[in-house]
């Protein structure tokens, strides 16, 4: 019998650095652990130590491109490529650097390679590749298809197919791609061969911005499995600037680095350093990484700042759509 693949998409390396006192809180806020099954207070669970984390962040075959001679392990040592084999050595690093010190070149472009890995190597970025690319061809299908008269559709079935439609079978089919009734089925390969593609230009992304550095004590920061969360202001939104692109000159940028680190990045010209956190600026950071979490919230402690998120299901904020 086949062993089952379980990936880790949150690597152990990653969420240790989130550990306080040996411990750390999961947030369990995704639909699927809104129903009979699960109660309020089995959506918290603690997890203890190192060993405790080797079932946290995981997904079953998650990836496995279904490619002959690719195993999943293949995939996830380049994620470990990325940043995962030298992130104890990089969180070192960073704590030695004094406040209102300078970050690297060097340090950054390890910040900005290890960001780019936690972007893509997630469910949901796996969601949003595939939800985006439903939406475009559904665009399109219902541009050429949904404008077409059921006898069109008959025709034009004929002449592709060979074979016949019945009127009532063609009419249904006009309507779905009018009104864009149906869902796509998409490969994991899909998934993985844009992951691959988009890791360094994610890692060139980041290191352009301008980074701080946020060092903090009196106040831990959360992570998701979302952890690089990005978006652009409200006040900055218009026809031309969408809510959530890497691209704007107005996106801010935020990564959780350890419970007592976290990056701020944008590009307005601020230097790249580190700098203490005030206790105001950390909630920030920690309302926009728990706001962009999609299934999963982690805490170095119990807070009931994040009991709504448990209470009432809250979806991830950002949807694609084609008008």
């Amino acid at each position: 019998m086949s062993q089952t693949k379980r990936n880790h998409y949150l690597p152990q390396t990653y969420l240790k650095h989130f550990l306080h006192e040996d411990h750390l809180f999961v947030y369990m806020k995704g639909e699927k652990f809104f129903n009979a099954d699960f109660n309020i207070e089995r959506r918290i669970l603690g997890v203890k130590g190192e060993e405790g984390l080797k079932n946290i962040g995981l997904e079953n075959r998650l990836y496995d491109p279904g490619v002959e001679g690719i195993k999943p392990n293949d995939i996830e040592e380049i994620f470990q490529a990325y940043g995962e084999d030298t992130y104890d050595s990089l969180i070192n690093t960073l704590e030695d650097i004094p406040l209102g010190g300078a970050i690297s070149r060097e340090l950054k472009w390890q910040v900005a390679t290890f960001m780019a890995a936690m972007r893509v190597r997630t469910p949901l970025f796996k969601a949003e590749i595939e939800q985006m690319d439903e939406a475009v061809q559904k665009h399109l299908l219902a541009m050429e298809f949904g404008r077409m008269t059921p006898e069109e559709v008959q025709s034009f079935y004929r002449d592709q197919i060979g074979k016949d439609m019945t009127l009532e079978l063609a009419t249904s089919v006009q309507r779905g791609f009018a009104e864009k009734t149906y869902k796509f089925d998409y490969p994991n390969g899909h998934f993985i061969k844009y992951a691959l593609l988009m890791l360094e230009h994610h890692a060139h992304i980041f290191n352009a911005f301008n980074i701080r550095v946020l060092r903090t004590e009196k106040i831990f920061f959360y992570t998701s499995d979302n952890p690089v969360v990005y978006f652009v202001p409200r006040e900055r939104i218009n026809a031309y600037v969408s809510p959530r692109t890497l691209m704007s000159p107005y996106t801010e940028l935020f990564f959780p680095l350890s419970k007592n680190l976290c990056v701020v990045g944008n590009r307005r010209g601020s230097p790249d350093e580190m700098v203490k956190a005030t206790i105001e600026y950390a909630d920030i950071c920690n309302l926009n990484i728990a706001c962009q979490s999609n299934e999963y919230i982690f805490a170095p402690f119990k807070t009931n700042r994040l009991d709504k998120y448990i209470e009432n299901y809250i979806p991830f904020p950002f949807v694609f759509r084609v008008s």
